[in-house]
């Protein structure tokens, strides 16, 4: 564990080296498309001194949290995280205090066994309860997730998903 806190905690310095060399973020259109900026670092793992059962979303809320200090302003009007947890509870700890409005995709096929555990429970329903809209990509998952949060309401959403159709 004195490893992983250590790693830990030689992460932002890190972090702030790639936003100052250019390279905290994909190069245009490279994961997507033009000009939406894509940050690319990656994160500590495990548990450490201070990171328990939410040590994924804490070390990405320290990345993020580097990432936005060493670059002094938000690089975007809005962020999107890609799962609710870990990566939208780090998102939503850290765009809440800058005012940063965000969008959750939840596409997590192990939705269940994350809040299955209390702390992991609690962390996605503050994110969900942060975010402009949660977009689920099934009716299945959007079921789980009012379920489990039923106060989120129409904040839930489905994602439209449109399939390419090659004609012949």
């Amino acid at each position: 564990m004195a490893l992983r806190t250590r790693a830990a905690e030689a992460w932002p310095p890190a972090v702030q080296a790639a936003v100052e060399t250019g390279h905290a973020l994909a190069r245009s259109a490279a994961t997507g498309p033009p000009a939406i900026p894509v940050l690319r670092l990656g994160v500590t793992g495990g548990t450490t001194t201070t990171a328990t059962w939410t040590n994924q979303a804490e070390h990405r809320e320290r990345a993020l949290g580097a990432y936005l200090a060493a670059r002094g302003r938000p690089p975007a009007v809005l962020v999107h995280a890609h799962v609710g947890y870990p990566d939208g509870a780090a998102v939503a700890a850290v765009a809440r205090p800058r005012n940063l409005p965000y969008v959750l995709t939840e596409h997590a096929t192990y939705l269940d066994r994350q809040l299955a555990v209390p702390a992991q429970r609690e962390a996605y329903g503050r994110a969900a309860r942060g975010a402009a809209r949660v977009i689920a990509v099934g009716p299945g998952l959007a079921r789980q997730i009012l379920d489990a949060f039923p106060d989120l309401g129409e904040r839930v959403v489905r994602a439209l998903i449109l399939r390419r159709v090659a004609l012949i």
